[in-house]
């Protein structure tokens, strides 16, 4: 799904900013778009088993408001250090952060 986001140009426009902007805005959208990729899903699921739409839509409701928000705040804390480095290394270039983490320094 980050790829797909990353495709789609999700988040882009705060590229310009402090390095925290597009950290967290990211983490904040790509936990939206990975909550509509959950509810397509079981969309899809539940056609697939022949439910009706009004069964399909109590099984999204039956998850309950606490569970759902609880995923979603797990996603975006989840998503922070990974756009963290992510946006560090497109900010930094050519590959100087994986150099800082895994070649050997001169002393």
């Amino acid at each position: 799904m980050i790829l797909i986001g990353q495709a789609l140009g999700l988040g882009r426009r705060s590229e310009g900013s402090r390095l925290i902007v597009p950290v967290m805005f990211k983490s904040v959208l790509f936990a939206i778009f990975t909550a509509v990729f959950a509810l397509v899903e079981h969309l899809i699921e539940g056609l697939l088993h022949h439910e009706t739409w009004n069964q399909i839509g109590a099984g999204m409701v039956s998850t309950g408001q606490s569970v759902i928000l609880a995923r979603t705040v797990m996603v975006v804390v989840t998503l922070v250090p990974f756009f963290a480095f992510w946006e560090a290394n497109r900010v930094l270039g050519d590959q100087k952060l994986f150099d800082l983490f895994f070649r050997k320094r001169s002393a």
